[in-house]
């Protein structure tokens, strides 16, 4: 038993054939056949969001995400489809939780996400966001880290104010 041991533990002029793993972040690798060298690994964090989830309160039980969510989907139909009206080539529907705005530029699609008490918007000239609620500020807020509201986007794309 004790020979077996003997044998694993390295040499000085004996050289390593491989690493020998002796923890999740450091490596014995052989260095010229001589004593080995310890060697860290770095380990690749992600990027740091400039805004976080977490900051957005999500503290809505399901039936206040229905009753904000679905206020906000009709308040955001009213506006549209006074657009809508003074535009001809605008055309709006509203079924299912799902708006959809159509017109010469693209289709934007807007939509309820109960499960993640989300709303998702698709624009034809930005792509695709998802929004949470947020409490302290009563706003539907980008969750990817921009800052910019539901009412930025539909602003800034369509100058519709709801």
């Amino acid at each position: 038993m004790l020979s077996a041991l003997r044998s694993a533990i390295p040499r000085v002029g004996r050289p390593l054939t491989a690493a020998l793993r002796v923890s999740a972040t450091t490596s014995v690798l052989p260095r010229r056949g001589a004593l080995a060298a310890v060697h860290c690994h770095q380990k690749i964090q992600p990027p740091a969001r400039a805004f976080f989830a977490t900051a957005v309160h999500h503290t809505l039980d399901s039936r206040e995400y229905a009753q904000i969510s679905e206020d906000t989907m009709v308040s955001l139909w009213d506006a549209l489809d006074f657009y809508a009206e003074e535009n001809p080539s605008v055309e709006v529907e509203y079924a299912s939780g799902v708006l959809t705005l159509s017109s010469d530029n693209g289709t934007y699609v807007i939509n309820k996400q109960p499960p993640n008490r989300q709303i998702w918007l698709s624009s034809p000239i930005s792509g695709p966001f998802q929004y949470a609620y947020d409490v302290g500020t009563k706003q539907w807020v980008d969750i990817r880290g921009s800052g910019d509201t539901l009412k930025d986007l539909i602003e800034r794309e369509l100058g519709v104010i709801f």
